[in-house]
């Protein structure tokens, strides 16, 4: 229906679909409490269009392989899940001699360009990272975003100022006057 809204951001979800088989990968280098590891995303076809979600984190990359190798196996199920929406990040080219399909960031442009069979459909620009793991991997860690607020002190001084401006302004004028 249209770009996704910054008040979606952080927010907790309820999403529906099915995966599709041949579109699970790894994401390398993501922090799970502190600890890098791996996820392992998948893409699920919902109603309203695809989207990624982060199913779970592995410390190693033979665990998470062994998780996408059993996820993949499984036959295709209408799910839900629960989990926190957070939008897409910026594609990151590989390394030198690195995987061209390995990734570093949960980028939807990129996702989609690896996604098998992929067309014109619509599309999330964001990814759920789901609140329980499959076997085999570890629930992600996704604390709600901090919501600091801090006061601008040179705004409330320049506010200040132009009514004092105003006052000799209007101080002026009744002196000329």
């Amino acid at each position: 229906d249209g770009p996704t809204g910054q008040a979606i951001t952080g927010q907790r979800v309820s999403v529906a679909g099915s995966f599709v088989p041949s579109d699970f990968s790894l994401v390398e280098g993501r922090l799970n409490l502190g600890e890098a590891g791996w996820w392992v995303l998948g893409h699920l076809d919902t109603d309203a269009g695809g989207l990624p979600i982060a199913l779970g984190w592995a410390p190693t990359e033979a665990d998470a392989q062994a998780a996408l190798a059993e996820l993949e196996a499984e036959t295709p199920e209408p799910v839900e899940f629960l989990g926190r929406f957070l939008p897409s990040e910026a594609p990151v080219k590989p390394e030198e001699g690195a995987d061209p399909q390995s990734t570093s960031t949960v980028a939807v442009a990129q996702l989609i360009n690896q996604w098998e069979g992929f067309d014109d459909r619509p599309v999330y620009f964001g990814y759920v990272i789901s609140d329980d793991a499959p076997a085999g991997l570890t629930a992600i860690d996704a604390p709600p975003p901090e919501q600091e607020v801090d006061i601008n002190w040179l705004n409330i001084f320049y506010a200040v100022e132009w009514v004092l401006f105003a006052g000799f302004a209007i101080f002026l004028w009744y002196r000329l006057v």
